[in-house]
């Protein structure tokens, strides 16, 4: 399967920034999947509260900003960068997408980035660990006035992953509230670089980097983070959503 990345911004708002908060692939085709596994992971109709409350409480509001100055014309531009999620590990520490944060300070091509900030919630943040090669980075937040800023994820990680386990996750779409979205783990697919699990689930720019869980006997455990949302070209529609987004395989997760 060939993908090809889809950039959601324009001219030095591209350069300066790494994503949009929402990766997009795109591709010629079908997206496949393999044959769905028994569903035996006994996932009840109606989570419950303690479930919800887990899964909320783990997934925390991304955001960057940056200004930067256009080397050609010498002007200085800001932008916000938009919104996205990432998972609270502990009271300091965020696992979230490398795409969506700021480029680093430097000159980069034909601008200069003079500015950048990170925030996770209302706190300001910095990069301590990145690998542009699985599209993770780990945050550690730096002005937390209290014992308690974040509350981290508390539960385990998934073993395994197969395909017709029922998933549910947590974002912030769109930097709005934070919505909960649920879907059928539905196979794996790749562009040159990197693999994702797939998912059936509906995300919206500002989901990328929202923890995904599976459930085994009712209870959730850490699948990965939504990484992209999948779309197809289709030459008489145009691009087209396919209802299904790109999760973090689990061994890159766990690798890093």
């Amino acid at each position: 399967m060939n993908y090809s990345p889809r950039f959601c911004s324009l001219g030095l708002l591209v350069t300066a920034l790494s994503g949009c908060g929402g990766a997009l692939y795109q591709k010629e085709g079908n997206i496949t999947s393999t044959k769905p596994a028994p569903a035996h992971n006994d996932v009840t109709e109606k989570a419950s509260r303690e479930t919800l409350k887990l899964i909320l409480d783990a997934s925390v509001k991304v955001k960057g900003t940056a200004v930067i100055k256009d080397l050609d014309s010498n002007e200085e531009l800001k932008f916000g960068h938009g919104t996205a999620s990432g998972l609270a590990l502990s009271n300091n520490y965020v696992l979230t997408v490398m795409h969506m944060l700021p480029a680093p300070l430097g000159r980069h091509e034909k601008i200069e980035v003079l500015y950048s900030n990170i925030v996770v919630e209302e706190y300001n943040a910095k990069v301590v660990k990145s690998d542009p090669s699985k599209d993770l980075a780990l945050l550690k937040v730096e002005n937390c006035p209290r014992e308690q800023c974040l509350t981290p994820y508390a539960g385990a990680i998934a073993g395994k992953i197969e395909v017709g386990y029922l998933g549910m996750g947590a974002g912030y779409p769109f930097g709005g509230s934070e919505t909960l979205f649920k879907g059928y783990v539905a196979g794996s697919s790749h562009d040159s670089e990197k693999r994702f699990t797939l998912i059936d689930a509906s995300i919206s720019f500002g989901n990328s980097g929202s923890p995904f869980f599976v459930f085994r006997e009712g209870k959730p455990f850490l699948a990965g983070l939504v990484q992209t949302m999948q779309m197809i070209k289709n030459k008489e529609q145009g691009t087209l959503n396919t209802g299904m987004a790109g999760v973090t395989p689990l061994e890159d997760f766990t690798a890093f």
